[in-house]
């Protein structure tokens, strides 16, 4: 799940609905820890981050193609009746330009996007904990002392973290 926020409004979205790539899980288990392999699948930083920012900031819009709506919305007008006025120039003097500059900045905005899914598996993870067996069953009830390391991106941002966890009761 990847959550985001602005303002007061969160919204969030399940990584399972997005089109990714997944390296196989290897873990292994002994009398008394599970570590965790290294494994790897597509985060898709771009492609989330152009789905919150669509819903968060535009109401839904997709902001990967905003150039027809930039260049029919009121400020390519607005900025056109006070520079073509000024510039004793006809109605309109600035619309081949705004619509090219709208196409320009949507074409940066969509490299910049794609840039951020990087490549097809950009975050790797990987960690271990103790198996706790509570009642002597021989059957783990818990994780404790969980540790965890993850890259992500072409550039490797490291990550760490520690973790527990405990069987969730039987409803």
């Amino acid at each position: 799940m990847a959550r985001f926020a602005q303002g007061g409004a969160e919204i969030a979205y399940a990584l399972g609905g997005l089109p990714a790539a997944f390296a196989p899980l290897r873990a292994t288990v002994d009398f008394a820890s599970l570590a965790i392999g290294p494994h790897a699948f597509s985060l898709r930083v771009g492609t989330l981050l152009a789905r919150a920012l669509g819903d968060l900031a535009l109401g839904g819009a997709d902001v990967r193609a905003l150039a027809v709506t930039l260049a029919a919305a009121p400020g390519c007008e607005a900025v056109e009746d006070l520079l073509c006025e000024e510039a004793d120039r006809g109605a309109n003097c600035l619309a081949g330009a705004c619509a090219a500059g709208a196409a320009a900045l949507d074409q940066a905005r969509a490299d910049a996007l794609a840039e951020l899914d990087g490549a097809a598996l950009d975050f790797t993870l990987s960690g271990s904990a103790s198996l706790v067996d509570q009642d002597g069953d021989g059957v783990a009830e818990a994780l404790a002392d969980g540790a965890w390391s993850a890259t992500v991106g072409d550039e490797g941002l490291a990550l760490a973290g520690r973790f527990q966890a405990e069987e969730a009761p039987q409803r």
